[in-house]
């Protein structure tokens, strides 16, 4: 199949922009960051255009992000401090990606509560541990796309994806005993 056309970029492009601040917010946790991050990712993308064939815009795009965040963390950009911080609209409502699937509903000030308490029990992860969660539960990235993206071998994501998991469940009971 040819490149596609850069006039088709918007249509391409822009349906996944909140996906793509979803991840830099999860990543970095700070609004302003992660919408500079994703506006320069949004320019990069625009001039790769013509080179994404028959990649999967979706995941084209949150890979560009994805660099960026590290960029941005290997310049030596600190993650904020946890305290104090309030929970956006945009990942608490990826949350509901990473709730309970029993199919019963929350009511609506319990649900908030959930989206919060998960919430801070993802910002706790360390960033190794907090992309391959997000990219694999919230995004749906299969471990060929996270071992592709990650640049790092199939038994290491299985690992991390692993103690995510399990230091997730860890502050999730903590959490809930707390409260």
């Amino acid at each position: 199949m040819h490149a596609r056309k850069p006039s088709h970029f918007e249509g391409v492009v822009l349906p996944h922009l909140d996906r793509a601040y979803n991840l830099a917010r999860w990543l970095i946790e700070n609004d302003q960051d992660a919408q500079a991050i994703v506006e320069a990712a949004y320019r990069q993308a625009r001039q790769e255009f013509g080179n994404l064939n028959d990649t999967d815009p979706r995941n084209w795009l949150l890979t560009i992000v994805w660099k960026r965040v590290h960029n941005w963390i290997e310049q030596g950009n600190k993650r904020p401090i946890a305290l104090g911080r309030t929970f956006p609209d945009k990942p608490s409502a990826a949350a509901d990606d990473m709730a309970d699937t029993s199919g019963k509903a929350l009511p609506e000030a319990a649900n908030q509560e959930w989206k919060r308490l998960l919430w801070e029990a993802v910002s706790k992860l360390p960033i190794e541990f907090r992309e391959v969660l997000v990219l694999r539960e919230i995004e749906g990235w299969n471990y060929t796309q996270l071992v592709s993206v990650l640049g790092i071998p199939r038994s290491l994501v299985v690992h991390r994806l692993r103690m995510a998991r399990q230091s997730l469940r860890q502050e999730l009971r903590e959490a809930h005993r707390r409260e």
